[in-house]
C-alpha cells in the first residue's frame, strides 16, 4: 500500500497544474482479456503505455495529457489502445496497454460535429457483492483527487449498485469497539472481484418444479449445459450465494458438476417404511435416478408386481430385472392380494404342489403334487398320520404355496401363502407336512416348499426395531448416563458420564441419539471392552475377526468416535443413495439353519449388512427400550431428517509397536519410501525377516528392512496370516501387569505394563518368544531396556 500512497501524492500535484511524471493505478490481479467495440478515449493525465495489462510490464512510451487513443480490448481496468503521433514529420502509431483510471470517453458533438470529451455518467446496476484483491481506499468521489474515507483490507467484502467508468460506489461494513459501522464511497474497480459464497451443507434432495437449465457456474453468464423438465430429483451438499445474492445448488449430472437456481427447485424429503407391494398401472421405465432426465435402465410392462420401502418426493425406489432404480409414484398402484377362490377339483398327481412362483396365484391356479418319489396313497390321507408337537421354530416359504385344510394334496385349499412368508409350525406331520396358522386359520403346508431359518423377530414391528432412525428421540443425557451407571457394577468404562456426546452427535447429523447410545453400549459392553478402553473405539470400527484389537481404528476421544460414527451411519446405512441402505431402521437378518446362508428377501434394515447376528437389531432395540420406553406417538409425530452427509475422513492415529518387533513376510510385499506413495522403492521378498514399527488407521504400515524405514499397504488385516507372521509381539489384557526379575512372584516387581500396552517379547535364536521351562512366563524387555518376566496368562500374542 506504500506505492499507492505515492500515487496519491503525484495525483495531487498534477491536478494542481504541474507537468509531473505520468501516473497509473496499481493493478491487483490479471483479468480475462475481452474484445470491445472501438472506442475513442482522451487521457486526463500523462499516461504510461505498457507492453501488457499491468504495472509490471515494460513502458513503451508516455502519452501526454489530453491526447486521444482508440481502445479495442479490455482486461479488468486495463485497455489495449492505439496512439498516433508525429515524429520528425512522420506519423507513428503505437499499440499497448493503459489503465482506464485516466481515460474519459470522447463522443460526437450534436451541433458542430466535432469530437468533444465528456465524463462517463453513473450507471445503475443490480446490487453486487465484491471481495477486495488488495488493500483498497474508499474515496468521497470517483477519482484519486478525492479524499480517502476508509481503507478496506485485502479480502474485505463490499457491495455496489452504481458504477461510473472504472469506479464503483461501494458500501462497506465493519465492527469498531463492538459496534457495526458502515461507510460508503467510491473505489477503483481494478481491485474488486465478484464474491461467490460457497457453502458445504448437509446432503439434501432437490426436485425441479419447472423446466430449468443446469449451468456450468452458479449464474446465468454462460449458457446451460443441460436442461431438465419438472419433477426430476437431484442430490446436493453444496449451496452457493452468488455475487448478486441469488441462491444456487451444486449437483452432479452426467458426470459433470452443474448448478441449479433455487427458484426452480424444491427441497424434498426421503422416507422409509415397511416393505410394500405395488403393481405398475401402465407400461413404464425403471430409471437410474429420480426423474426422466436419467438413464432408462429397463422397460417394465403393465401389471408387474414390485416392492419398495423407500420414497423420495414422488419417486419410489424399486428393484426389477436385477437392477435397482426409481419409478414415478403415479405409475404405481398399491397391490391387493386376490381373495381365495373355491377349492378346485384335485389336480393331476404329476404337477407340483407349489403355486406358480412368478405370480401370486389364486387357489384355482395352484396345481398339486405328491411327495417326490411317492405314489398316491390308497388310504384316506388322514389315516395313520402322526402329528408331533414342535415349538420355537421358524420357517419361510420358498414359493407361493397352497395352504390346505389337512395334510395332503387332495385336501381343500384354504388360501395361497406368498413366497418368502414366515410361518411358525405347531406340529410336524409324519408325511412331511407342517401344521401352521395363517390368516387366523389352522391348516397345513407341504414341507417340500418351506425351510427352517433363524431370524431376528420380524413379526413385532411396533417398537424401536423398526422406527426411522432419522427421527429424533426425546432421550436426555441423564437417561443415558443413568442406564450406563446402573450396568457397570464397578467396572471401568469410557462411557461413564458421556450421555451428552450422543445427544450432540444426534442433533448435528440428524441421527436418533437414543439409537447411537444403544449401539455403542451393545458393541462396547457399556464402554468396558478392550477396544473401547484402549482406543476409544465404541463401535468396533475397523476391527476384524482375525485382528480385533490391532485392526480397530484408534480415536483420540469418546466424543470424536461418536461424532465419526454418527456421520458415517447417516452417509451410508441411513442414506438411500448408498449401497448399504436397506431401510433407515435397525431391522433384522434371516439365515437358513442348513448352511447359515443369508436369505435376502427376508432380511432388511441396517442388520442386513452391518451384522451377521440375526438378532443384532433386536438387541440394540432392547437397550433403547431399557433406556427410554417406546412411545409410538413420539415417532408418529416426529419429522424425518433427510439431510445427508458425505462419508467422514478417517481420523489420524496409529498403533506403535515396541522396538525389535520381528515379522516374517509370507509373500512378496511392495515397499515405498513414503506413506501413501505409489512409487515402488523395493520389494520385500517372501520369507524375509523384518521389523514392524507402526500400523496406522488407514492401514499403512511402517517397517524396517535392511536398517531402512519403508511403508506398505499390502498387509490386509482381515486375513493377515496370508501376508505376515509376527514372532514376538504381546499385548496386556489386564488392568495392570507386574514385571518380575525372575519367572516367579517371589521377588518384588521391577516394573509394570498397563492394559492394552504392547509388549516386546524377547526372541530366541529362531525369533520365537523366550519362555520359562513350564511355558507359563514370557521373558520381556521394558521401554527403559530392562528385561524381566511376566505371566503368560495375561498376555495375548498378536499377529502370530
Amino acid at each position: 500500500m506504500n506505492k499507492f500512497g505515492k500515487v496519491l501524492i503525484l495525483s495531487t500535484s498534477i491536478l494542481i497544474g504541474g507537468n509531473s511524471a505520468p501516473i497509473e493505478a496499481i493493478n491487483a490481479e490479471a483479468a480475462v482479456v475481452n474484445r470491445i467495440n472501438k472506442t475513442t478515449y482522451q487521457t486526463i493525465s500523462n499516461l504510461n503505455m505498457r507492453a501488457g495489462a499491468g504495472t509490471h510490464f515494460k513502458v513503451l512510451l508516455t502519452i501526454p495529457k489530453g491526447q486521444r487513443v482508440m481502445a479495442t480490448e479490455r482486461s479488468g481496468n486495463w485497455f489495449k489502445v492505439s496512439y498516433s503521433y508525429s515524429d520528425k514529420g512522420k506519423k507513428v502509431t503505437k499499440t499497448g496497454w493503459v489503465t482506464g483510471s485516466y481515460l474519459k470517453v470522447v463522443t460526437s458533438g450534436s451541433n458542430s460535429g466535432t469530437l468533444q470529451a465528456q465524463a462517463v455518467g453513473i450507471t445503475k446496476m443490480a446490487k453486487t457483492t465484491y471481495k477486495t484483491t488488495s488493500n483498497l481506499n474508499i474515496r468521497t468521489g470517483d477519482g484519486l483527487k478525492y479524499k480517502v474515507v476508509k481503507t478496506v483490507p485485502k479480502g474485505g467484502i463490499v457491495t455496489s449498485s452504481e458504477r461510473k467508468g472504472s469506479w464503483y460506489k461501494v458500501v462497506y461494513s465493519y465492527s469498531y469497539k463492538g459496534k457495526k459501522v458502515t461507510v460508503s464511497g467510491w473505489a477503483a474497480s481494478s481491485y474488486l472481484k465478484e464474491y461467490y459464497q460457497y457453502q458445504t451443507i448437509k446432503g439434501t434432495y432437490l426436485n425441479t418444479m419447472r423446466t430449468t437449465g443446469l449451468y456450468p457456474s452458479p449464474d446465468t453468464k454462460k449458457k446451460p449445459l443441460f436442461t431438465s423438465g419438472s419433477s426430476n430429483g437431484f442430490y446436493t451438499n453444496q449451496k452457493v450465494i452468488n455475487s448478486t445474492g441469488q441462491t444456487w445448488y451444486r449437483v452432479s449430472y452426467k458426470g459433470k458438476a452443474v448448478y441449479l437456481p433455487a427458484g426452480n427447485i424444491a427441497v424434498i424429503s426421503a422416507s422409509s417404511f415397511a416393505k410394500t407391494d405395488f403393481l405398475t398401472n401402465k407400461e413404464t421405465y425403471l430409471l437410474s435416478g429420480m426423474g426422466n432426465v436419467y438413464t432408462k435402465l429397463l422397460k417394465i410392462p403393465k401389471n408387474i408386481k414390485l416392492s419398495s420401502n423407500v420414497k423420495v418426493g414422488n419417486w419410489y425406489k424399486v428393484s426389477y430385472g436385477g437392477k435397482t432404480g426409481f419409478i414415478l409414484a403415479a405409475d404405481l398402484s398399491k397391490y391387493t392380494p386376490p381373495k381365495p377362490a373355491p377349492a378346485p377339483a384335485p389336480a393331476p398327481a404329476e404337477l407340483p404342489e407349489a403355486a406358480e412362483p412368478s405370480q401370486p396365484a389364486s387357489p384355482v391356479d395352484s396345481p398339486e403334487t405328491m411327495e417326490p418319489g411317492q405314489s398316491a396313497p390308497e388310504q384316506d390321507p388322514q389315516t395313520d398320520l402322526v402329528e408331533t408337537t414342535i415349538s420355537g421354530k421358524t420357517y419361510v416359504t420358498t414359493s407361493a404355496l397352497n395352504f390346505r385344510k389337512s395334510a395332503g394334496t387332495d385336501s381343500e385349499i384354504l388360501a395361497v401363502v406368498p413366497n418368502s412368508t414366515f410361518v411358525f409350525p405347531t406340529h410336524k406331520v409324519s408325511n412331511g407336512w407342517y401344521k401352521v396358522s395363517y390368516n387366523e386359520k389352522s391348516g397345513y403346508l407341504s414341507g417340500d416348499f418351506i425351510k427352517e431359518v433363524i431370524t431376528g423377530d420380524p413379526m413385532h414391528r411396533d417398537g424401536y426395531q423398526f422406527i426411522d432412525l432419522r427421527k429424533p428421540s426425546k432421550v436426555t443425557a441423564v437417561h443415558i448416563d443413568q442406564y450406563i451407571s446402573n450396568n457397570l457394577k464397578g467396572r471401568s468404562s469410557v462411557l461413564a458420564g458421556k450421555g451428552q456426546a450422543f445427544i450432540n452427535a444426534g442433533n448435528k447429523y440428524g441421527v436418533n441419539a437414543l439409537y447411537l447410545a444403544a449401539h455403542a453400549i451393545h458393541e462396547s459392553g457399556f464402554g468396558t471392552s478392550n477396544i473401547s478402553l484402549g482406543k476409544y473405539n465404541l463401535f468396533g470400527f475397523g476391527a476384524f475377526d482375525a485382528t480385533p484389537f490391532i485392526g480397530a481404528v484408534r480415536f483420540e476421544s469418546v466424543e470424536q468416535n461418536i461424532d465419526y460414527i454418527a456421520q458415517e451411519m447417516k452417509a451410508t446405512y441411513l442414506n438411500l443413495q448408498n449401497w448399504k441402505y436397506k431401510g433407515a431402521y435397525l431391522g433384522f437378518t434371516t439365515r437358513s439353519v442348513a448352511g447359515n446362508a443369508r436369505i435376502d428377501s427376508n432380511s432388511t434394515g441396517m442388520n442386513f449388512y452391518y451384522a451377521s447376528d440375526v438378532k443384532w437389531g433386536q438387541k440394540i432395540a432392547s437397550h433403547m427400550q431399557n433406556i427410554l420406553p417406546y412411545n409410538k406417538v413420539d415417532y408418529d409425530q416426529a419429522a424425518v431428517n433427510s439431510v445427508m452427509f458425505s462419508f467422514p475422513s478417517r481420523p489420524a492415529g496409529m498403533d506403535a509397536f515396541p522396538a525389535g518387533t520381528l515379522a516374517i513376510a509370507k509373500k512378496d510385499m511392495k515397499l515405498t519410501s513414503q506413506k501413501g506413495s505409489t512409487t515402488l522403492a523395493v520389494t520385500l521378498k517372501k520369507d524375509t525377516v523384518f521389523e514392524i514399527i507402526e500400523k496406522h488407521n488407514d492401514y499403512w504400515v511402517k517397517v524396517k528392512a535392511d536398517n531402512k524405514d519403508y511403508w506398505t499397504n499390502d498387509i490386509k488385516f482381515d486375513r493377515y496370516r496370508e501376508f505376515i507372521s509376527v514372532k514376538n509381539l504381546g499385548r496386556v489384557n489386564v488392568s495392570s501387569l507386574n514385571v518380575r526379575p525372575t519367572a516367579s512372584t517371589a521377588l518384588a516387581p521391577i516394573g509394570s505394563f498397563k492394559l492394552n500396552e504392547y509388549v516386546h517379547l524377547l526372541p530366541d535364536a529362531s525369533g520365537n518368544p523366550v519362555m520359562n521351562s513350564t511355558n507359563t512366563w514370557y521373558n520381556v524387555r521394558l521401554a527403559d531396556g530392562k528385561t524381566g518376566w511376566v505371566s503368560a496368562s495375561y498376555i495375548i500374542q498378536e499377529l502370530k
